[in-house]
Order: C-alpha cells, then structure tokens, then sequence
C-alpha cells in the first residue's frame, strides 16, 4: 500500500457516492478495501494516521471552529478524519491554506466524521471474518446473532440512534466486532508508522502553509480565515 493507492482509494469512492452521505462514504471505503489483504488495509489505516497526524496544525483547528463544528479536541479529531475523507486536494489545499475550504459547500455539522478514522479497523475485521467463515457462512453466523443478541442491540439502537449510519449499518458492525473478539481475528493488526520509504512519498508533496500561536480565540477568527469567517459567521464562546 502506497500514498498513490491510498488517495486513490477515497477518490473513487467519492466520484461514486454522494460524499456528503456518511454511510455511502463508508460502505464504499469498506467496500474498496475489502478487494485488499488485511495487511494491506492494516497499512492503509496507518497512512491514514499519519495524515491524520500531519493536520493537526493550530490554523486548521480555527478553520474548525469557524465552519461551526464542535471543536473540542475529540470534535477537533473527528473533523480530521471528515477533512481526509473529502479526498488529495481538499486535503493538501488545507494543509497549506485552511481558508481555501470557504470553496466547499459544508452542510451544517457535517465536518464531525469520526467513523471514518476507522473505517479501516472494520474493512480489516470483515476481510477476516469473511476470509475465515465464507459468505454463506458469515450469513449463518449472523443469524445465529441476532437470534441471540442483535434484537437487544437492535433496541439500544432504536433508543440511541447513531448520526453517521443507520441500523442496519450498526447491526453488521457490532456483529463483525464480536466475531472478531470472539476468534481473535485482529490479533494481526498493528498501528505503526508508515514505512520509511512511504513517509518519504508523503513528505514530498506536503507543503505545509505558517501555522498561529495555540493561544488564538474566537476574537481572532476573522483574522485567521477571513473567507470562512465571512461566509459562515460564527458565533460561539471558547468552551
């Protein structure tokens, strides 16, 4: 797994699917990513920490709070994982200047996406569920579960629904989880760095625009990202 397959991965998922749909976006990552090994999955979640990891930059957390995300340093996490999933060039284009996302067209309170930081996590456990059991038995198996315990995991989520996916989507992930813990089928999959060499493929196309002191506030918005701030306005108190 290189950097060139890894963004042409979320590119092709996203000319497919509607991008401002969170389970579409993740149904057609998982789906690509199944057509992979494991190992090459494990590799693609961590190409994507270490993007994840090169965004955390002060200028961005700004650009954050502008467009009205909560930005907490959870929500702060969550809307890296939402800045990836739009694709390369939304991606690089904010690393070097966050005010070039005031171009997009942001639904209100989209920019949280904390599935998608591990929608690798779950390609890999389903590879391997459906490596070890086959599809018809993977049929079996969940009917076996949801005899058992999906109607209890049914009703909690009918009571507590998810933002980003519906039941159906739960149902299947809360099943592959289990049968993952249960055969220890991700006793394989370790967060490390990239390779050397893949890093190196990464840092070369990084331009990296001047970031601002930790210490910025609300107050200083309008200086920071001037598009976003005109165009989204906000009006917020630090938390």
């Amino acid at each position: 797994m290189d950097k060139k397959t890894f963004w042409k991965i979320i590119e092709e998922v996203n000319a497919s699917v509607d991008t401002d749909d969170k389970e579409a976006v993740l149904k057609g990552t998982i789906n690509r990513l199944m057509e992979y090994s494991p190992k090459e999955i494990n590799e693609w979640k961590n190409i994507l920490d270490f993007y994840h990891d090169l965004s955390r930059r002060e200028k961005l957390w700004a650009a954050c709070a502008t467009i009205g995300n909560h930005y907490t340093d959870d929500g702060f996490e969550y809307f890296r994982s939402w800045l990836i999933s739009k694709g390369r060039d939304v991606y690089m284009n904010a690393l070097q200047d966050p005010d070039t996302l005031a171009e997009m067209n942001i639904p209100e309170n989209s920019t949280d996406f904390e599935s998608f930081w591990y929608v690798a996590n779950y390609a890999y456990d389903r590879r391997k569920v459906y490596d070890k059991f086959g599809e018809e038995g993977v049929k079996d198996e969940f009917e076996k579960w949801m005899t058992q315990e999906g109607k209890k995991i049914a009703d909690y989520y009918g009571r507590l629904p998810h933002p980003e996916y519906t039941m159906e989507y739960w149902l299947e992930y809360k099943f592959i989880q289990r049968m993952s813990n249960t055969y220890g089928l991700d006793k394989e999959f370790q967060l490390n760095r990239p390779s050397e060499d893949t890093v190196e493929e990464i840092m070369e196309e990084i331009h990296l625009g001047e970031d601002i002191s930790s210490d910025w506030t609300v107050e200083h918005l309008k200086e920071i990202v001037p598009r976003l701030y005109e165009k989204y306005n906000p009006v917020m108190q630090m938390q």
